[in-house]
């Protein structure tokens, strides 16, 4: 990660790791910045198969989850994570209306929508990364 200054900084291996799985790369960078600087790993993929590869050997501590992508519907998805062993809690992120009920219909674990403010997202990682269960998040 760089901080502001675009000096390269580690964070320890022991710190929260992230999975965006976002098609909008501006938006994939600007949660890369906000949590990043709050002390998570991040990694992003811009297709459900970008995101499959990523998973494999890496032990996510969440998942953000745009609800479309282009080469995937949001339930194929999970599906897949779901099929490599990908235990991670995953929040689906979307500007659409009935978002929420289809979050819950594939199985999420919770619901952001878009244009989402960004202490809600802390929130919901920091619960989630201090927590280490999703059971405790109800679907907004």
């Amino acid at each position: 990660m760089r901080n502001r200054r675009g000096v390269r900084e580690f964070l320890p291996a022991t710190a929260p790791h992230i999975l965006a799985i976002e098609d909008d790369t501006g938006l994939a960078e600007a949660v890369e910045l906000l949590l990043s600087e709050a002390g998570f790993r991040f990694s992003h993929a811009a297709t459900a198969r970008e995101a499959v590869r990523a998973v494999h050997g890496v032990d996510f501590s969440l998942v953000l989850l745009d609800l479309t992508l282009p080469d995937a519907s949001a339930e194929e998805t999970v599906r897949a994570l779901r099929a490599t062993g990908c235990s991670a809690p995953i929040v689906v992120l979307s500007g659409a209306v009935d978002a929420s009920i289809q979050a819950h219909a594939l199985g999420a674990d919770g619901f952001l929508p878009k244009p989402f403010d960004i202490d809600a997202l802390l929130a919901y990682v920091r619960r989630l990364s201090r927590e280490g269960d999703a059971d405790s998040l109800a679907l907004t």
